[in-house]
């Protein structure tokens, strides 16, 4: 099965992929971080704060609307 060069492929760009995906969104999320951190700015800090939580609640609403 891992001899499909095909297969080979789709694993190796998909990999990489992920690989700069993961490096690009955390570069974005420490240079927010340290602006929010620098900068009082309330109103922005406060709306990143409520974003922030949304990945723990979009589980659950999901599951409870199924």
């Amino acid at each position: 099965m891992l001899t499909d060069p095909q297969l080979l492929r789709a694993l190796t760009l998909t990999t990489g992929l992920g690989a700069v995906v993961a490096v690009i969104v955390n570069v974005i999320g420490i240079l927010i971080a340290v602006t929010l951190t620098r900068h009082r700015l309330p109103s922005v800090s406060d709306a990143v704060s409520q974003l922030s939580f949304l990945p723990m609640l979009l589980p659950g609403i999901a599951s409870g609307a199924a």
